[in-house]
């Protein structure tokens, strides 16, 4: 069995320049086919529906989840509305391993201050980790995920799981210059080496000097990432910052097990114990953490201890969680075979879950933005475009589909797997940033009904306004019905007025009836003249 199993999930934004994403996350099926066929012809690519069983690893993790879940956790090809495509990086016929993932350090990197002089590798070291396989998810809402899935089968010391966590995570200097964070926060170089092909060396050069100014404003890709995704066709873009997601187990010695469960004036060993916050925390020499208070409530919020008394022939064995926002670690004994399969697979999944989440409800906030905007351009009074009311309606709908196909409360039927979900959502605030774009949306649901609604007021009133200017015509008509006035009345009354020899009456009738409308129609002009002149008054006299 690995002494340690470590993971590296890189959650990324997917999109088609220009494309036409309608002010909505999810991205249609013909988008998602075409980056398909992009990939696949890079050679190196392989899709892999979930259509069977390999192995009884993957039959236990498919069987953890609920049904509905696994639609957004597994690739359906006969399925016409997928949530997701899963593809793997191809693996030479016949080998165990992918390749390896090199991570190398200088002398000054690693150091135990048991020990003097304190740098634990002088001359510095190369992790080689061995690439177990990398798995690449791009989902419906506009996110990806890449994932390194390696093995540690050489380096034993508890400074080398941490620092294998820490430096192998790190894509990107933290802060500037560069030789401020290199074998602090950062490696020498990340090498990858695929099926005997030695891909670009990353060293961060580009960073050195003043070539920062040359930098993207989105997020630092390294140079392996842009030679394993080659298309030019769709953006990538990190979302995060220059961490990559970390996922650990680590089959621990006796002498950590029996530190972490040792229990001393009603605290655990696991509360107080350096080793454990680094682990979770992902930190190596020194913790990112100076308040002995504070670190013991923080540790235990995010410590899930359920097996923390369990004992194996009378010795301490425990199995202990961590969870923080960019890490997701487990410490048990070497011989724990559940706790070293579970956590790679079944714990990897739910990671998977709950990064889909929080990136996807950035895209939201994005396109809730961005509508936002264009409210916030409209002139008093000015119409709703129907762009804009489709725009509103489709992020409501994409937002519908996103809390009933790919947002679940609860993923299994199985205790630890419920609590360790729980807390994955709380320590990444999904829970309360769900709970705030939905608020969000009906908000501006809410905002753009109103305008809509004043609008439609407004229409009427003009309407309204102009029925009654044509009222005197409408009036003048009903009285005296051109059709059933009688001629030889008419007449008279012309001849009484003056005109005589008249040979056509109803041309003089319809004659009649627009003078007098006309009449009418200035004096109703004149009355609402009148009041609005008074209403304009009234109101500057009030300070309106």
């Amino acid at each position: 069995m690995a002494i340690s199993k470590h993971l590296f999930l890189f959650p990324f934004k997917w999109s088609k320049p220009k494309a036409d994403l309608s002010y909505s996350p999810f991205i249609n099926n013909e988008v998602m086919d075409e980056f398909e066929k992009k990939l696949l012809s890079l050679a190196n690519w392989e899709a892999v529906p979930y259509t069977q069983f390999n192995s009884e690893v993957e039959y236990n993790e498919y069987n953890y989840f609920y049904a509905n879940v696994r639609e957004a956790l597994y690739s359906n090809t006969e399925s016409t509305d997928t949530i997701l495509k899963h593809f793997n990086f191809k693996k030479n016929p016949g080998e165990n391993y992918l390749g390896s993932y090199q991570i190398q350090l200088d002398g000054k990197a690693i150091k135990d201050k048991k020990k003097s002089p304190e740098n634990l590798y002088p001359k510095g070291i190369t992790y080689e980790l061995d690439l177990i396989k990398i798995n690449l998810n791009i989902y419906q809402t506009g996110v990806g995920i890449l994932s390194f899935h390696t093995e540690n089968n050489k380096h034993s010391n508890v400074e080398d799981i941490l620092a294998i966590n820490q430096f192998g995570r790190r894509i990107a200097p933290p802060f500037l210059p560069i030789s401020a964070c290199k074998n602090e926060e950062l490696a020498e170089s990340l090498k990858l080496i695929l099926n005997g092909h030695e891909f670009q060396t990353e060293d961060f050069a580009i960073f050195e000097g003043n070539n920062y100014q040359q930098l993207e404003s989105v997020g630092f890709l390294p140079l392996f990432f842009k030679q394993l995704l080659p298309i030019q066709e769709f953006k990538i873009e990190n979302v995060l910052d220059d961490r990559m997601f970390v996922i650990c187990w680590y089959g621990a010695e006796q002498s950590i097990l029996d530190a972490l469960a040792k229990i001393e004036n009603n605290v655990y060993g696991y509360q107080k114990e350096d080793f454990w916050y680094k682990y979770v925390y992902v930190d190596v020499n020194e913790k990112t953490m100076n308040n002995a208070l504070i670190q013991k409530e923080i540790i235990e919020k995010n410590t899930y201890s359920r097996w923390i008394d369990k004992k194996y022939k009378g010795k301490p064995s425990p199995t202990l969680y961590g969870v923080s926002r960019y890490s997701f670690v487990c410490v048990s004994s070497d011989g724990n075979f559940l706790a070293s399969q579970h956590t790679p697979t079944i714990y990897y999944k739910m990671v998977e879950l709950c990064l889909l989440y929080r990136i996807s409800i950035l895209n939201f906030g994005e396109m809730v933005s961005r509508i936002s905007g264009k409210l916030n351009n409209l002139e008093i009074g000015e119409e709703i475009s129907k762009d804009l009311n489709r725009d509103v309606e489709r992020l409501s709908k994409a937002y519908i589909q996103f809390v009933n196909k790919i947002y679940f409360r609860e993923v299994t039927h199985q205790d630890q797997g419920i609590e360790l979900y729980d807390m994955l959502n709380t320590t990444m605030n999904n829970n309360k940033l769900i709970s705030d774009l939905k608020l969000e949306i009906q908000e501006l649901n809410s905002f753009v009904g109103t305008l809509a609604q004043n609008q439609q007021n407004l229409n009427a009133v003009k309407l309204t306004e102009v029925a009654t200017l044509f009222l005197p015509l409408t009036v003048v008509l009903g009285v005296f019905g051109i059709n059933t006035l009688d001629d030889e009345m008419f007449i008279n009354f012309l001849y009484r007025i003056g005109v005589k020899n008249v040979e056509n009456p109803f041309i003089y009738s319809i004659g009649f009836c627009l003078i007098l409308s006309v009449v009418l129609f200035v004096i109703v002009s004149n009355v609402l003249g009148l009041k609005n002149s008074f209403n304009f008054r009234s109101k500057r006299k009030n300070g309106k």
